[in-house]
């Protein structure tokens, strides 16, 4: 089965990512001042799964490492 397929019958996914610290207090900053507000993180490569997720379960936890 395939990562799609997973995601698609998973309703119980996260994202996990790595990022550097300062980005991580400007995506704090942002979704204090609104919770909806979408946040891009590395724009030059695509979250093709997260964004299946999203798109099919709704918004999903993050786990930034």
């Amino acid at each position: 089965m395939g990562m799609e397929s997973k995601i698609k019958r998973n309703p119980n996914v996260a994202v996990f990512c790595r990022n550097h610290e300062n980005l991580l207090k400007q995506a704090v900053a942002i979704s204090v001042s609104d919770p909806s507000e979408k946040i891009t993180f590395r724009e030059g490569k695509a979250w093709k799964s997260a964004k299946l997720a999203v798109d099919t379960h709704g918004p999903r936890p993050i786990s930034f490492y």
